[in-house]
């Protein structure tokens, strides 16, 4: 398995570990080339969807009526705008998705609409660790969970052993 050992960090996510005292950052995670890729194919099914039903409607429309193709019309849209939605602000989020794992915890770093929103777990503080599927909730009964997949994440299930080796290390 190969380890994804980072030497480089931005400024600003050294600048937040400095912040919050979560000392030396040892690994960073970043999403998954097939998370990024099932992101990208939703926004454009999304959007074919929406394309494909005014189509329809502009072939048929007229047939159906007015008062019935209303519902139809708006479906499409909003399943259209919901595409745009995904397409813009979604997927170059997505991009921003990463996991900081250094000495006292971790930082989570996403993109939220164009804004930069980001979690802090220290080990000391973690409850539990609790499968759901194929992923795992990490919790430390203030936040939301963070939530480790292999899917999300590149090398997601050496990070969740790398999460639990830390967490036996601070002796939780």
């Amino acid at each position: 398995m190969s380890q994804l050992r980072e030497s480089y960090i931005s400024e600003e996510d050294a600048q937040l570990i400095r912040a919050h005292r979560l000392g030396q950052h040892q690994k960073v995670y970043r999403i998954s080339p097939r998370y990024f890729c099932f992101e990208c194919v939703s926004g454009l099914f999304l959007l074919i969807v929406a394309i494909a039903s005014s189509i329809a409607l502009k072939l048929f429309g007229d047939s159906i009526g007015w008062p019935l193709s209303l519902p139809i019309y708006i479906v499409g849209v909003f399943v259209f705008l919901v595409g745009i939605l995904v397409g813009l602000t979604i997927v170059p989020d997505a991009r921003k998705l990463r996991l900081i794992v250094c000495e006292t915890g971790m930082l989570q770093v996403t993109g939220a609409y164009g804004h930069t929103r980001v979690r802090i777990m220290y080990w000391k503080d973690i409850q539990t660790i609790q499968p759901l599927l194929n992923e795992y909730h990490i919790k430390d009964g203030r936040n939301r969970p963070i939530v480790i997949s292999a899917f999300i994440y590149q090398n997601g299930d050496e990070l969740l052993v790398f999460i639990r080796e830390r967490i036996a290390e601070v002796g939780r």
